[in-house]
């Protein structure tokens, strides 16, 4: 691999700092076994959780095949507080990625490069 003179320069001068995207991480695996996944499937994800938890939310999973996720998490925001409330629980609990399940090892030497945060 090549590595450009300016790229080593940062490296060496603490001057690298790193813009990853989502996609670096979206096949873990949560505490359940479950894949993180990209924006749509956490929106749909949180979709079933509200429509299980009798929330009043329905036929809102056809709307991620058409829509911005963003705009149908804004959607369950302005319902209710109370949804928004019961989302934020679910996502917290989602996101929790434990150590056994996935592999960290590229995350580990990508933060290596930098101690910049």
């Amino acid at each position: 691999m090549i590595i450009s003179n300016e790229l080593k320069t940062a490296i060496k001068e603490n001057n690298l700092v790193l813009f990853v995207g989502a996609g670096l991480s979206c096949k873990f695996k949560n505490k359940n076994g479950e894949e993180i996944g990209n924006w749509k499937n956490l929106v749909i994800k949180i979709i079933e959780h509200l429509e299980n938890d009798e929330s009043k939310v329905n036929n809102l999973k056809p709307l991620v095949e058409n829509y911005n996720p963003i705009d149908i998490l804004d959607l369950i925001e302005k319902n209710s507080n109370n949804l928004s409330n019961k989302a934020l629980e679910f996502v917290i609990d989602f996101f929790t990625l434990p150590d056994d399940k996935n592999d960290y090892s590229l995350h580990k030497k990508l933060c290596q490069l930098t101690k910049k945060s």
